[in-house]
């Protein structure tokens, strides 16, 4: 799992739950660092904050668009406020996670996500 977000907190909240789900994760505290790492390893669930500093989160869903290897990684948009995806990038993106977080609702996505990869 890749957490890409450029608040602590937020980085925080979301590796904990990740944890007691027992998922690997690495952490990218910009777009540039999230790109980085995607270069080095595929990832089958990444949650992506879309403002960053140095490079935004959508030039990572772009990157992840344009990868072959990485089409499968189901992608997560993590926003403050209400975020309408284009249908290009709902080939791309997998949801919104929205901030603050709701715990249950994103307990049930990691829940989902566990036994659909099983």
């Amino acid at each position: 799992m890749l957490v890409a977000d450029d608040d602590a907190e937020v980085r925080r909240q979301l590796c904990k739950v990740l944890a007691q789900h027992r998922l690997e994760f690495d952490e990218a505290t910009n777009g540039y660092e999230a790109i980085q790492q995607l270069k080095r390893r595929k990832y089958a669930l990444a949650f992506v904050d879309l403002m960053m500093p140095r490079i935004d989160g959508w030039a990572v869903i772009d990157f992840i668009r344009s990868h072959a290897e990485h089409r499968g990684t189901k992608t997560y948009i993590v926003a403050a406020g209400e975020q309408r995806l284009s249908t290009a990038d709902q080939d791309v993106v997998s949801g919104v996670v929205l901030k603050p977080f709701d715990p249950a609702k994103l307990d049930l996505l990691l829940r989902n996500f566990v036994k659909s990869a099983s």
